[in-house]
């Protein structure tokens, strides 16, 4: 079983480097994709973003990166965001605060987190979910963002971070239903007072 273990994560190693490889090579081209724009908070309202690595942003600007826990979704509500990184046995629900002046988006995230950690491969019975939905603290931290437009699809490229975010067609509700599934919003009311 641990050789099988140790077999996979190689291999998955090996793809996640392969993948890096293929579009870094499109790293140079990607720079010349941006248009400086700014926009309002009525264009980010309710919208969801997909966000990740800018170095690794493909021909249809959205930011690729297909290792474990490396890239996510976001998506912009009232005053509050929710953002969730994608990671193999759970994912992480992070939220926030954000303000967007002239262009500039800046992301203040709480210093809590809610996740699901999987402790089982059986998901037979719905009244015994395999999971456990939890919580942590982590450190406070604020981002920095610009607004561009990559071929006609609105981004923001970090001006603290390396992460960069396109909008996507998915429909917020449909995301916060997506996320909810686990019940990581629900976790995180319990310890934020939004």
């Amino acid at each position: 079983m641990k050789k099988h273990a140790a077999i996979i994560i190689v291999i998955g190693l090996i793809s996640c480097s392969e993948n890096t490889k293929n579009i870094s090579s499109r790293q140079n081209d990607s720079n010349s994709k941006f248009t400086n724009t700014v926009v309002e908070r009525d264009k980010i309202f309710q919208q969801t973003f997909v966000i990740g690595d800018r170095r690794f942003i493909g021909d249809d600007c959205i930011p690729y990166f297909e290792c474990d826990c490396c890239y996510g979704s976001i998506v912009f509500l009232d005053s509050i965001f929710y953002h969730i990184d994608y990671c193999i046995g759970g994912d992480y629900l992070l939220s926030g605060t954000y303000t967007l002046n002239d262009g500039r988006l800046e992301l203040q995230y709480y210093p809590q987190v809610a996740y699901w950690e999987q402790f089982s491969d059986d998901w037979s019975d719905p009244d015994n979910p395999p999971y456990e939905v939890k919580t942590k603290n982590i450190q406070e931290s604020n981002q920095m963002y610009t607004s561009t437009m990559c071929k006609g699809r609105l981004t923001f490229l970090g001006m603290t971070t390396e992460n960069a975010m396109t909008i996507t067609n998915e429909k917020h509700f449909d995301f916060l239903n997506e996320i909810n599934e686990f019940g990581l919003i629900d976790e995180l009311k319990k310890i934020i007072d939004y």
